[in-house]
């Protein structure tokens, strides 16, 4: 009872801080950053929340049933063309993240293969040399 006493206070100061300042941060951004560093700084312990967490998991599924409510409500008093707008933009969003994670990714194995491999030829080690034969 008391996880969800703690849970509850953060939901409301996070509330109030967001009230307090203009910036438009969601109130349960705060909260979560609250509890963050809460269990960071180790005012609390991350076993302590564990029989409430394990609720929660439990019932996600129920726990964003307002979201969806919520996005129903407002299909009806918006134009579709609207919604057809925001799919193309969340399609070519999802490209382009995936192609800059690829770039990154390709940037950062070429930069550890380029660190790690000229510390490999000077050993004399290669990577397919130390592994065996699974088949």
């Amino acid at each position: 009872m008391g996880q969800w006493i703690i849970i509850l206070a953060l939901a409301l100061v996070g509330q109030f801080v967001s009230d307090l300042i203009s910036f438009p941060i969601p109130k349960t951004i705060i909260a979560s950053i609250i509890l963050f560093l809460l269990l960071e700084f180790k005012v609390v312990k991350a076993d302590y929340f564990k029989e409430a967490l394990a609720s929660c998991k439990k019932h996600l599924a129920f726990l964003f049933l307002p979201v969806g409510v919520g996005i129903m409500t407002q299909l009806k008093s918006e134009p579709a063309m609207v919604y057809v707008k925001v799919l193309i933009i969340m399609i070519i969003s999802t490209i382009l993240i995936m192609l800059v994670t690829g770039v990154l990714a390709d940037i950062i194995i070429g930069a550890q293969e380029k660190i790690l491999g000229d510390k490999d030829k000077k050993e004399g080690k290669n990577e397919w040399n130390n592994t065996k034969n699974s088949f």
